[in-house]
């Protein structure tokens, strides 16, 4: 099996193997090969063919009738009109999505300093609002603007490093675009899967087996879970060849992360995405006792409230851990058990320069495709009111814009953050690798990471990193 994980030797004319850092670091780089966490691999499959037979068996087996409405013409007429918008704004949608990824390589960090101020801006605009119809509300929204301000304060010197990882992950993407088409191929398997679980969902319920409601939201959250992280480890995979080998393209690299992410990783995958997709049925779950405590006292709906909260932090911590844990799948081909363990031991190192770099990228990407959204939606909103009769119409378009630009905006971003958390594990890891096969973007990391140590909250020096501090070729 082809394999990334080595570096060109002719790129350094030391005897020693350029891959392995000289120096001891908080996790384990020592590349593991051959299959991992197989038996959740195994008991996914099965879950995934159980719901496929479900939905033909259970579903095909009902008497599916309509009840009269309009007329066949109306009914094609107005399906013919559904189609050509939602193709119409997907083509603006995608074109928005292409125009901000360029936008990103030549202005990120014009765009993240912005994306930062706008967050501190809508926060003073409610308030301002706020203010006017409760005098707690405004408080707390122009306390959240201070917060934002003083937050901005403290970061500032961490933007041009984050905005750097930015730009080489764009112009990873440019150079390897397949790894965007990966991503939009494992939206649209998405899709196709919710169709086939709903259709076993129907035919459950119409059977009585109301029951089995639980497992059918596992399996739910657990497929979705899968399929986005495969591409998540398939770009990680791309990055980390490109971060190893050099900037000279190489056609089969996104073929054989792709590969490694649907075989060997594939158990690691199904494992991690498990963890998150049981946190969230847990929450499914409260959500269906709170609907039905309905009539119950304060109290019980303070705790369920609480509840809830708590399982909401506790996924947002897992997807940010997963993320990480992930990478190192992706770029050691580690079991998840070891990654999980590679990526505390990071975590404990630069946790919080690690969450500002991931808050900072995830604030530009939202930024990038909310806007996405509002252009999208209105232009087609204005659509709809130089071609539709009524205002309703009009509206309905808009947000099918809005719905279309924001989707594929924040899809393709997604490509990019993973991009970021690769790179910045690979250079905290091993940073002098990097001297060897991008001289280019080692300088203006290293530069950027001699800025953020000005920040007035530090910055971490990983256990690699000083190792080479002041070693530039």
């Amino acid at each position: 099996m082809d394999d990334f994980r080595g570096i060109n030797k002719a790129s350094t004319s030391t005897t020693v193997d350029p891959f392995l850092p000289q120096s001891q670091t908080h996790t384990s780089t020592t590349i593991s090969h051959g299959y991992k966490d197989i038996g959740f691999a195994i008991a996914f499959i099965v879950q995934l063919i159980s719901i496929f037979i479900i939905s033909v068996v259970l579903f095909m087996a009902q008497d599916i009738s309509y009840g009269e409405g309009e007329s066949q013409e109306t009914q094609k007429k107005q399906a013919n009109i559904f189609v050509a918008l939602c193709g119409a704004s997907f083509g603006t949608g995608i074109m928005f999505s292409i125009v901000w990824l360029i936008a990103l390589k030549k202005f990120a960090e014009n765009l993240i300093k912005g994306a930062l101020m706008t967050g501190v801006f809508m926060n003073l605009v409610l308030a301002i609002f706020m203010f006017a119809t409760s005098q707690v509300l405004g408080i707390l929204f122009l306390l959240l603007a201070l917060f934002g301000v003083v937050y901005i304060f403290l970061i500032w010197k961490r933007i041009p490093f984050a905005c750097e990882l930015l730009k080489k992950s764009v112009r990873i993407i440019e150079q390897y675009p397949m790894t965007i088409t990966i991503t939009y191929i494992g939206q649209f398997v998405m899709i196709v899967w919710l169709f086939i679980w709903a259709m076993a969902t129907i035919g459950i319920q119409q059977k009585g087996l109301k029951g089995l409601w639980v497992l059918l939201i596992l399996s739910l959250y657990w497929s979705i879970e899968v399929i986005r992280n495969v591409c998540h480890v398939t770009v990680c995979g791309t990055a980390a060849t490109v971060y190893f080998q050099g900037d000279q393209y190489q056609p089969s690299v996104v073929g054989n992360s792709a590969k490694r992410a649907m075989t060997t990783s594939f158990g690691s995958i199904c494992f991690g995405s498990l963890l998150i997709a049981i946190v969230k049925t847990l929450r499914a779950i409260v959500h269906r006792i709170r609907e039905q405590a309905g009539g119950e006292g304060v109290l019980v709906q303070f705790l369920i409230c609480c509840l809830d909260c708590l399982l909401s932090c506790v996924e947002s911590l897992v997807q940010f851990f997963n993320k990480y844990a992930f990478v190192q799948v992706a770029v050691y081909g580690k079991d998840f058990i070891t990654a999980s363990k590679d990526t505390w031991s990071m975590i404990k190192t630069s946790g919080l320069d690690l969450i500002i770099n991931d808050d900072i990228i995830e604030g530009v990407i939202v930024f990038a495709s909310f806007m996405s959204g509002a252009m999208n939606g209105v232009i087609w909103f204005g659509v709809g009111i130089t071609s539709l009769n009524n205002i309703s119409d009009a509206v309905g378009v808009g947000f099918v814009g809005f719905f279309t630009g924001f989707a594929l905006t924040l899809t393709t971003m997604t490509t990019v953050e993973s991009c970021v958390a690769t790179l910045y594990v690979c250079f905290a890891e091993q940073p002098e690798i990097l001297s060897h096969t991008d001289r280019d973007f080692y300088a203006v990391m290293t530069n950027a990471l001699a800025i953020r140590q000005q920040s007035p909250l530090g910055g971490f020096v990983t256990p690699g990193y000083q190792s080479y501090e002041g070693q530039a070729p």
